[in-house]
């Protein structure tokens, strides 16, 4: 691609805040090293105020909200391991939210979460609640494989690395020095007075059971120091900590403690660390624009910082300011066209460091409001000499991934021979193709050398250039033979501002057999700005099950138009590209509400998405099997209660459709519900089966869908629990209850004597996704009044209340089946007898006065 060099001018300018260490905080370690420097930093960072683990009141969580903000949302903390950035308010959030993770390992000294070491904020750091339990409390050393957080809220590839063989951890490299910086702040920190922990460094690694007070790698926790320096965050981070406890890390303030404290373990100390640019260079600047370089150099010292210039241009001057910074400028003109090279050196009166760059002084040039890439010239020569130049006048860059080139051989009708083109265009740039034996000339100017069948046209062979597979612009008639550029070169105006998908002669200018003269570069007079606006009238039609149609009013400049339609609520778009006004969508979930959107392309420029519209698909007309009784006359189904629904009714001749009857429920939550037979004459034994289609597909096939069974009874009335599963379908749905003579049924069965009734049952999403059944006015216990014993229990079973009048006992088992009932009466203690029940969780229901107490019960 030729180079013409257009304008962007990039700048970034990042500058490290440095917290300013309280005047005299380190006098009493000035000019100590070794053991009397670790003992002096004790003294100056001990007894520190401490906050409690977790509480009401200010606690290490809301400590690390504070210290460990992700500075591009501060509604959100990072991981110090994995660097997820999380929801800060979810604190631990039942898993689903982020954990403290103690870096100095809480068992390394057995401290536990104890005020003091365990909730001390320089080493408790924000982490994803899976990654701090794969840390656990390894060793810190370099490790073999990076980490990959496969579940929880927040997982993925992580930058830090574990062991298979080795029971050690390695931080990402960006908290490293981080680490090791903790690391040396514990050891000093706590030395084993007013009965804290004696925290120890070793080069041994220690067992996942030890509890000793030590921590390893210390040679490791060195090179990590040493080849992570101190950065901003943990600058920012060691002045918000200070804020609550009133210590700080001295090994993030003064960093050459380290190597003062353990030079054997040094292989250079940074007693000077040089001084460091913090800011980029501009690169490019247009002729007659004036060009600005703010620099910014920093010291991690804090030493006064000198910046001086060398080998300056004379139109660019240069002003050191004496604080770090300084700044570099000039004005330009079309002599100063070209590249100049620029020097920069920052120095702390000890260490140097420079800072050399280009700075390319661009020629105006026109970027155009072309509509899209066009063809801007065609050579048919003699013998090879064949080629084809587009042009990008589009005002962006432009990546050729989208577009092929293709021929329709003699007028044929058909194209073939397919060119894909690849990598980027940049605006005001041409894209040369050209047979590999053409003239030199024309291999001079070439970005494609190639042999080709999109070369080796004929002056009858049409042209096309194709956006992801769509004809934009052609040169010639596909469905014609004859010879429209024959032994001519054909250069397109520079009054054409875009291609066209049909031919049009009058666009080009006509040039003898092999004149080259143009290649490589192409004249644009400029054109209109294209205006791209975004699509309106959105409409749907036609809406079914799993289709829909969707239209909009289009936009003139527009050569296409994205589309993106999900489910209404989800986070994840469909895509589509279109080239009309119109679409129609399939694959689509019955009973679903979606919402779509639609924005204009006009070739390099999209409009923004309009504002969604959003239509629901029609339910699925789901069958279900027949059944029912035979003869209803001496016995049938009175009365069914769930829920809210309750509906009465005489017999229905052995089946009855009420499902336009129905009530809602939701997910993960417990209901009640009763059957009420009735008889014509003296009653019968009969049993009772309950079903509900959880998923929808027609059927009560499925595991989980038998909800209740009851065998067979002569009770004058029935009643169980039904606790909805999390994983049930949302919407409508059947419910099926059977009540047959002598035994119980199937829920597809024709039988001799009792009814069926089917029911509409509404299902939507519950408050949690959590499995423990949630039932609707349950309150607490107070401790010293309802007794269950003994629990867990193997036979017998005592309950005792303190009520005045009457209660109900129910026991019912998980899938909320009533499995035993008693009666309070009078206050009187009551003995259940619970031989034959399965082993397992059960829960015990009291109801009294319009309440209900519930309490777990374990049968073994």
């Amino acid at each position: 691609m030729k180079k013409h060099y257009l304008l962007w001018v990039l700048s970034m300018a990042c500058f490290l805040s440095y917290g300013q260490i309280p005047a005299g905080y380190y006098n009493q370690a000035n000019g100590l090293n070794g053991s009397q420097l670790k003992a002096a930093l004790h003294n100056i960072i001990d007894g520190h105020t401490t906050y409690p683990y977790s509480s009401s009141s200010t606690d290490t969580w809301d400590i690390l909200k504070d210290a460990d903000k992700d500075p591009n949302n501060p509604n959100n903390v990072i991981g110090i391991y994995s660097g997820f950035s999380m929801n800060g308010p979810a604190e631990y959030d039942n898993g689903n939210g982020w954990s403290r993770e103690h870096v100095w390992a809480k068992s390394r000294g057995d401290f536990g979460t104890s005020q003091g070491p365990g909730t001390d904020c320089h080493h408790l750091r924000a982490e994803d609640v899976s990654t701090n339990s794969a840390r656990s409390n390894r060793n810190f050393d370099n490790a073999d494989y990076y980490y990959v957080d496969g579940s929880g809220q927040y997982s993925g590839s992580t930058l830090s690395k574990t062991s298979d063989s080795e029971y050690i951890w390695e931080p990402r490299d960006a908290v490293k020095g981080d680490v090791a910086r903790m690391i040396f702040y514990m050891v000093v920190r706590y030395e084993g007075t007013n009965g804290e922990p004696d925290l120890e460094l070793t080069d041994t690694y220690l067992s996942n059971t030890s509890k000793e007070p030590l921590h390893s790698k210390l040679s490791t926790l060195i090179e990590w120091h040493l080849n992570d320096p101190v950065d901003n965050f943990e600058i920012q981070r060691n002045e918000v900590i200070y804020g609550y406890q009133n210590n700080r890390n001295p090994f993030i303030d003064h960093p050459e403690y380290v190597c003062e404290i353990y030079p054997t373990y040094c292989t250079s100390s940074p007693s000077n660390n040089a001084p460091a640019f913090a800011s980029a260079p501009i690169l490019s600047v247009t002729e007659g624009d004036t060009y600005n370089y703010s620099v910014i150099a920093t010291d991690a010292d804090g030493d006064p910082i000198n910046i001086s210039a060398s080998s300056l241009p004379s139109w660019l001057s240069f002003i050191d300011n004496g604080d770090g910074t300084a700044l570099l400028n000039g004005a330009t003109s079309s002599s100063e066209v070209g590249i100049h090279s620029i020097t920069l050196t920052a120095s702390d009166g000890t260490d140097n460091t420079t800072q050399t760059f280009d700075i390319t002084v661009e020629a105006q040039s026109v970027r155009g409001n072309a509509s899209d890439l066009f063809i801007s010239e065609y050579i048919e020569g003699s013998s090879y000499n064949k080629g084809i130049e587009l042009a990008n006048f589009t005002g962006s860059d432009v990546n050729l991934s989208s577009y092929s080139l293709m021929k329709s051989t003699n007028g044929s009708g058909s194209w073939g021979s397919e060119y894909s083109l690849s990598g980027d265009l940049s605006s005001g740039e041409v894209f040369v193709i050209v047979h590999s034996s053409a003239d030199a000339a024309m291999q001079a100017q070439a970005d494609i050398s190639t042999g080709s069948g999109i070369v080796t046209f004929n002056g009858n062979d049409a042209i096309g250039l194709f956006k992801n597979g769509a004809l934009i612009d052609l040169l010639g008639n596909p469905n014609d033979a004859v010879n429209f550029a024959q032994d001519i070169t054909l250069v397109r105006k520079s009054t054409v501002t875009g291609p066209s998908s049909s031919y049009q002669p009058q666009e080009w200018h006509q040039f003898a057999t092999n004149n080259f003269n143009f290649l490589g570069a192409h004249s644009f007079d400029g054109g209109t700005a294209t205006s791209c606006d975004v699509p309106t009238n959105l409409s749907i039609a036609n809406i079914t099950t799993t289709t829909a149609d969707v239209s909009w009013s289009g936009n003139s400049s527009a050569i296409g138009y994205g589309l993106r339609y999900r489910v209404s609520g989800s986070s994840t778009w469909t895509n589509i590209s279109v080239s009309g006004t119109s679409y129609s969508l399939a694959g689509l979930s019955d009973n679903t509400a979606y919402e779509f959107e639609v924005r204009s392309e006009c070739g390099s420029l999209n409009s923004s998405y309009s504002a969604p519209e959003t239509f629901t698909t029609q339910s699925a007309q789901i069958s279900y099997c027949t059944s029912g009784g035979q003869y209803a006359n001496e016995e049938w189904i009175q009365r069914v209660v769930f829920n809210t629904l309750d509906n009465t009714s005489g017999s229905n001749g052995g089946y009855a459709d009420f499902t336009s009857s129905s009530t809602s429920v939701q997910a993960g939550q417990t209901y009640s519900f009763s059957v009420h037979p009735e008889w014509s004459g003296r009653s019968f034994s009969e049993a009772y089966d309950i079903w509900i289609d959880y998923n929808q597909d027609g059927d009560f096939a499925d595991a989980g869908e038998y909800v209740a069974t009851i065998s067979k009874t002569r009770d004058v009335v029935v009643s169980g629990y039904i606790t909805i599963p999390t994983t049930a379908k949302n919407g409508s749905t059947r419910m099926r209850v059977s009540m047959k003579y002598n035994r119980n049924a199937t829920s597809c069965e024709f039988f001799t004597y009792g009814e069926v009734e089917d029911y509409t049952v509404n299902i939507s999403e519950g408050f949690s996704s959590r499995k423990a059944l949630i039932l609707e006015n349950v309150k607490p216990d107070p401790v010293n009044n309802l007794k269950v014993y003994p629990n867990p229990t193997s036979g017998k079973l005592f309950v005792d209340m303190e009520v005045r009048k009457r209660a109900d006992v129910n026991i019912v088992s998980l899938n909320g089946m009533l499995v035993k009932q008693a009666t309070f009466v009078n206050g009187e203690a009551i003995s259940m007898n619970l031989e034959g029940l399965d082993n397992g969780m059960y829960m015990l229901i009291l109801k009294e006065e319009g309440n209900k107490h519930v309490t777990k019960l374990v049968i073994k």
